[in-house]
């Protein structure tokens, strides 16, 4: 389906007129030839008449394409939502469509979703020091480049671990500025880079820093009911507090909802951030 065409149905199916979607911005006319596939609009002005209509770019494309992605679309979208799921089979569904994309379309988005999954589905088997050559080739691209656009920073925040900590810092911090700057909507994105600075923060001894993160990804958290991120800030905070009771009885509340894999996951981290604050302590007892 052409732009117009697609503009038109949509336009005609929310009840809006020509008028009211060219206001302050085009003719009712120039509407008009659009619809009718007599005129194009440059990309500024289709963007703000996709927002005029209710719709993001990703929803526009998915109606113009007669309620149906691309390929590579497909692709995109279950790349950027493979974090809500926690199944291997998924990981491996995802990089057989790459492969098999790849066979026929060298596109250099889809190679860099086919190195990030590869090294994801290798991370029980290997180290990250072992891993971060796969996905290297990835931050190589995006440290270059000036603006990154929405798929990017979903890969930036699947890579950052595989790299060392003064890496993966800068990686975060330039993804918190691009969603400040750009892209304000993304506001669970911005909550997953948050947490993931802070536990950052939290292995460099730095708690004080750390929480301030933690504070607003709680905010964030209660705004889009992500109960399960709110008890997971919760508990950072207490482990930088040394509130040891809340702890457990925050891990308690996890497995109630059924949050079983992550409170394990928040177990083991537990342990590895414990282990550093007990070095740090040591080091301070020696130094005096």
């Amino acid at each position: 389906m052409e732009f117009g065409s697609a503009l038109k149905k949509i336009r005609v199916s929310r009840i809006i007129r020509q008028e009211e979607l060219s206001q302050n911005l085009m003719s009712r006319t120039s509407i008009s030839k659009i619809e009718n596939l007599k005129q194009l609009p440059n990309y500024t002005n289709s963007v703000q008449l996709i927002e005029r209509l209710g719709l993001t770019l990703n929803e526009f494309e998915f109606i113009k394409n007669n309620y149906s992605y691309s390929k590579k679309q497909t692709i995109e979208q279950q790349f950027m939502h493979i974090g809500d799921s926690t199944h291997q089979n998924d990981l491996l569904d995802l990089k057989e469509r790459c492969l098999l994309y790849l066979k026929k379309d060298k596109d250099s988005d889809v190679k860099r979703i086919y190195l990030i999954t590869k090294a994801m589905l290798e991370i029980d088997k290997k180290t990250m020091k072992e891993l971060c050559p796969i996905v290297q080739p990835v931050w190589d691209y995006l440290s270059k480049i000036d603006t990154w656009v929405i798929l990017d920073l979903y890969m930036i925040n699947y890579i950052f671990f595989f790299f060392p900590s003064k890496t993966s810092f800068w990686m975060l911090r330039l993804a918190l500025i691009n969603i400040k700057e750009k892209y304000p909507e993304l506001i669970k994105l911005k909550n997953s880079f948050l947490l993931n600075q802070s536990y950052l923060l939290m292995q460099g001894k730095k708690f004080s820093r750390a929480k301030s993160f933690l504070e607003e990804s709680l905010t964030i958290s209660k705004q889009t009911a992500q109960y399960d991120l709110l008890i997971l800030a919760k508990i950072r905070i207490c482990f930088c507090d040394n509130k040891e009771n809340q702890i457990t009885k925050l891990l308690i509340l996890l497995h109630e909802m059924g949050a079983n894999s992550l409170a394990e996951g928040i177990k083991e981290e537990l342990k590895i951030l414990k282990e550093i604050k007990n070095k740090a302590e040591n080091q301070d007892l020696i130094s005096r």
